[in-house]
């Protein structure tokens, strides 16, 4: 039998609390031994602090991303998104916000949220003017080049997809928990996109000294998101929620 730590990786949950809680449920039939939470966990028109309080219940290993980061940022103080969200939660949950890291080394695993140097930049995915590639072995290797870890996580792009290197290291996006599309300006203007309003998280473990990744789809009642996105007058939120398209 295989001991090996069975750890849940879950990214970009957004407020969604609804998928979260689909997803924790999910995560009990897997035998999990630790969540793992990579970032942007409450950030949209949603349930931030239903959200949140989950996140500290199940005493999650988090780490920040871009827009965990916008939230305490004064730069970000006139933004409308910010202010409701702050508005809902207290000074305890952002202060916990702020002492997240932008990375971590846990047990083997190395967490970003984006690039090890960056959670406003892609790791799998390369944006140019007219398309989204998606970047070569070579290149991958090159962004991870000083990261020692054989498992490399991260968020951000809110697809699943999984990579391994020439060298046996596995890189591992787990998707996104809460929002199954979006588009996106910066730095041209992209969609992401899930076809699908399912959550998705993975599960990580290693066998003989390799890690192995399983993922996870997981559907829950997106309606419940979509009406709420709807009232905090985001329908562009409740569509990406609705269908997994932009």
């Amino acid at each position: 039998m295989n001991n090996s730590p069975r750890y849940a990786i879950l990214s970009d949950i957004h407020g969604n609390r609804w998928a979260l809680e689909a997803v924790l449920e999910d995560l009990q039939k897997r035998h999990t031994s630790q969540i793992i939470n990579l970032g942007d966990s409450i950030y949209g028109p949603l349930d931030p602090l239903g959200t949140i309080k989950l996140i500290l219940k199940w005493d999650m290993i988090s780490i920040a991303g871009n827009q965990d980061r916008i939230l305490f940022e004064n730069q970000y103080s006139d933004n409308l998104n910010v202010r409701i969200i702050r508005s809902k939660i207290s000074d305890i949950h952002l202060d916990y916000l702020k002492s997240l890291p932008a990375t971590l080394h846990y047990n083997g695993l190395f967490l970003c949220h984006g690039i090890p140097k960056s959670d406003n930049e892609y790791l799998f995915e390369h944006i140019l003017p007219d398309t989204v590639e998606i970047r070569s072995s070579n290149e991958l290797q090159n962004i991870i080049q000083e990261i020692s870890a054989k498992c490399v996580c991260c968020g951000h792009s809110h697809l699943h997809r999984n990579v391994r290197l020439s060298d046996g290291t596995l890189i591992l996006n787990p998707g996104s928990v809460g929002l199954p599309a979006y588009d996106d300006d910066m730095p041209y203007y992209h969609k992401m996109e899930t076809k699908s309003p399912d959550a998705h998280y993975s599960v990580l473990y290693q066998e003989n000294g390799i890690w192995q990744v399983e993922h996870h789809q997981v559907s829950y009642p997106w309606k419940k998101a979509v009406l709420m996105a709807e009232k905090n007058d985001r329908p562009d939120w409740a569509r990406w929620l609705a269908t997994g398209m932009a």
